[in-house]
């Protein structure tokens, strides 16, 4: 008999926002025997994370890259500057020469992900679109009974 009621009530709820997901690792960074998870790479520079003491920012440091992700899997050994060192612990480091065929890797790895960050980004704007139809929808019904 109160179905109707229910059905008002429960369309007016709002979604939990959810929260920001951290950066997921798309591989590793190995610098003096220690492993540190890759957050983010491109031609010039990266991010990883979980910097210890022995990091300093301006400091010139001989790694090897790991990348292990859905867009591409290879690795490489290079050298590169660290350039900076945020509150979370993460760390940039900007490469120093890196053989052609190496950046010619990375372009392609950078091109793989941005397209599929682009898919998912355009997916979640489709599910977005078709949940606010529904309420939409689902908003004009309650109204007319």
């Amino acid at each position: 008999m109160f179905e109707w009621l229910k059905d008002l009530f429960e369309s007016k709820k709002k979604p939990i926002p959810k929260k920001a997901s951290a950066p997921q690792p798309c591989g590793h960074v190995k610098i003096d025997s220690r492993t540190h998870p890759l957050i983010n790479i491109s031609t010039k520079a990266f991010i990883a994370g979980e910097a210890d003491d022995n990091l300093i920012k301006d400091q010139m440091v001989a790694l090897s890259v790991t990348v292990d992700d859905s867009h591409g899997k290879f690795s490489f050994s290079t050298r590169c500057i660290i350039v900076n060192i945020d509150s979370n612990r993460r760390f940039t480091c900007a490469f120093s020469l890196l053989p052609p065929e190496i950046e010619q890797v990375l372009s392609q790895y950078a091109k793989n992900r941005a397209t599929h960050e682009a898919k998912r980004a355009q997916e979640a704007k489709r599910a977005k679109a078709l949940q606010a139809a529904q309420e939409a929808k689902g908003g004009k019904t309650a109204k007319r009974r």
